[in-house]
């Protein structure tokens, strides 16, 4: 591909994610306000520890495998039966391991409400991991209108078709707990739909080794960022009860729902196309640096006015 050709499919890309991005701060800032007001701070609360345990899970389920298929130059078939295969099983085991320590963690936080939510989330792992490789696929193909209208539509299927009745028929938080089910099942079926991608297992690859190696930097970068984003609510919960958790986690989701997005939508563009400049450092230096630009020209003034 040509440096020409790069730069305008990155140039798409990044106006389809700023765009789709737009509209999934709308639609879930919309789910948020209507869910805290019929479901309640406790409710949100019992959920707020049920994502901390699923995103501290999902760092565990081997996500690392499919992102190492982006950071790669080139990829061939079996490295994506390899990260297939290992992401599968991380994901099982991960799953199985919530599954199993869900009563464990509504006694640690003193809430029986903790041990269904946990469990239905283990499903939301499962789904997560198993769908993870053919969105890292579509995001190395710079296919971010395609990813960015399934994310769209997950989340509307999952919190507002799914969650809201659910939430408005008194199922409380396993409401918002199904709603999570069911964007991560469709996010996995939909994404696996516009970009298939071999499903036969491959245990054993000759990559496999710079598959581990990249594995564990991207697992200690995600647990410590899992730490900076879910210890204090962890805390809270311990310390505490759900309905503290949920104001704080209220409040904490209205704060990031920019940010989040915005990380979202940026980051996977830029990786996926540095990843094809890596023999290029200058390239890939000039890119950096423009992003860079990006960020304190654009995006400092406009997070400063919206706090």
């Amino acid at each position: 591909m040509t440096a020409a050709s790069l730069a305008s499919l990155a140039e798409k890309a990044v106006k389809w994610s700023a765009l789709t991005t737009a509209a999934r701060f709308v639609l879930q800032l919309g789910a948020q306000v209507a869910l805290a007001r019929v479901l309640g701070p406790g409710n949100y609360g019992v959920y707020g520890i049920g994502i901390a345990v699923l995103t501290f899970a999902a760092f565990l389920s081997g996500s690392a495998f499919s992102w190492n298929l982006m950071l790669q130059e080139k990829i061939d078939r079996n490295d994506i039966r390899f990260a297939f295969t290992w992401q599968a099983i991380a994901g099982a085991a991960t799953a199985l391991a919530m599954l199993l320590l869900a009563p464990a963690l509504a006694s640690f936080f003193a809430d029986p409400r903790v041990e269904p939510m946990v469990r239905w989330l283990s499903l939301a792992c499962l789904l997560t991991a198993l769908g993870a490789p053919a969105v890292v696929l579509l995001q190395r193909d710079l296919n971010f209108r395609s990813l960015g209208l399934l994310q769209l539509a997950s989340y509307a299927l999952g919190y507002l078709a799914v969650g809201l009745p659910l939430a408005l028929n008194g199922w409380g938080a396993q409401a918002l707990a199904v709603a999570c089910v069911v964007q991560a099942g469709v996010t996995m079926v939909g994404a696996y739909a516009l970009r298939p991608h071999p499903l036969r297992p491959l245990l054993s690859h000759g990559a496999g080794s710079q598959a581990l190696s990249t594995g564990r930097t991207v697992f200690v970068t995600n647990i410590v960022n899992w730490l900076l984003g879910n210890l204090d609510r962890i805390i809270i919960g311990r310390l505490l009860n759900a309905h503290a958790v949920g104001l704080f986690t209220l409040a904490y989701n209205f704060a990031q729902i920019p940010n989040t997005l915005l990380v979202s939508a940026i980051q996977p563009t830029f990786l996926a196309s540095g990843a094809r400049m890596a023999n290029e450092p200058q390239r890939l230096a000039q890119a950096w640096l423009l992003v860079l630009a990006c960020v304190l020209v654009l995006v400092t003034p406009a997070a400063v006015s919206m706090a």
